[in-house]
């Protein structure tokens, strides 16, 4: 189980994206190291909102369906 829920990523993130919160700023609130929240935000604009969810890369075929779609839809490339 995740020390910190995919809700509380979540607003990390969107402290970060949508209201212009520096990452330091974010990971204070919560208590965790900047570092965390950069990683969160990287998996949140790689994979969307699912990304925030990802265990120790395993994925299913349903995450990599999506992934591939949203890439896709976003105009994403793989670099």
């Amino acid at each position: 189980m995740s020390k910190y829920s995919y809700e509380e990523k979540l607003e990390a993130v969107l402290r970060v994206i949508e209201e212009g919160m520096s990452h330091r700023a974010s990971a204070k609130v919560l208590g965790v190291a900047k570092s965390q929240v950069q990683r969160w935000v990287k998996r949140y604009e790689t994979y969307g909102p699912e990304g925030l969810s990802l265990h120790n890369g395993t994925y299913t075929g349903e995450f990599k369906q999506h992934v591939i779609e949203y890439m896709h839809s976003e105009h994403l490339s793989a670099n």
